[in-house]
């Protein structure tokens, strides 16, 4: 097999040599970076007119912008707060509920029926107190309206 030499391309000094490659270099540079400092510039002075024309309107209306920014984070906390809470309020209420049906001989079904069968009836004394309200019923509301 034989050996290939390989060699770099000489510069055959066409167009004025190394001078004229580095001009066209930076003709090249001022072509390709030239827009893109323009369109800077002209963001730079959109942005400080704006902030000219903004400043005196958050001054304005600092007196609402403040306290807003102060209570919406705020109101996020509470908001995640009460969703932190919500999850053992959930677990409370579900052992409550199983506490209850394990207790209960028919789970929550028939609660209002075992309250009625447990509760105690009304003593003498309590009947009494109920008819002393209702006969000064109407002596405390003539009262109020006086």
């Amino acid at each position: 097999m034989a050996e290939t030499e390989f060699r770099l391309p000489q510069n055959t000094g066409g167009a004025g040599g190394a001078a004229g490659s580095a001009f066209s270099a930076s003709l090249l540079a001022l072509a390709v970076s030239g827009p893109l400092i323009g369109m800077s510039a002209a963001v730079l002075v959109a942005t400080a007119a704006l902030l000219a024309i903004a400043a005196p309107v958050l001054l304005l209306f600092s007196p609402i912008i403040v306290p807003t920014a102060l209570i919406i984070p705020a109101a996020m906390v509470g908001f995640g707060f009460a969703a932190l809470l919500a999850f053992p309020g959930m677990l409370a209420l579900t052992f409550a509920y199983r506490s209850a049906c394990k207790v209960l001989p028919e789970g929550l079904t028939n609660i209002r029926g075992l309250l009625t069968e447990t509760g105690e009836a009304p003593t003498e004394k309590g009947k009494d107190l109920g008819d002393y309200f209702k006969a000064q019923g109407p002596e405390l509301r003539s009262g109020r309206e006086a």
